[in-house]
């Protein structure tokens, strides 16, 4: 998907400062449901950690709003906001 591979992962150096992924979003081919991936690797302070989270989540949105950008702009962010905060505090309680 977008180009990734397992080849190309298993050959990237993934530590604090990059990673082949930091986050993704998709459908599971499994279920065709939603999920969100993230790196915890890369969650180094609260402010990547709190950034990684809300671009996957604008993602999930997207999934969530069926890509109306134009009809539920508001409604869209405000859903990754609170998804974010969600995450975020997941993240807190398992460091």
């Amino acid at each position: 998907m977008h180009g990734l591979n397992l080849a190309d992962c298993e050959k990237h150096t993934n530590n604090t400062e990059q990673a082949y992924i930091a986050g993704w979003c998709n459908l599971s081919p499994k279920d065709n449901k939603p999920f969100v991936f993230i790196n915890l690797s890369r969650c180094t302070n609260d402010i990547t950690t709190t950034a990684t989270v809300f671009h996957e989540m604008m993602h999930l949105a997207g999934i969530e709003y069926e890509g109306c950008w134009d009809s539920d702009e508001e409604n869209m962010i405000t859903f990754a906001e609170n998804e974010t905060y969600k995450v975020v505090e997941l993240i807190k309680e398992k460091k």
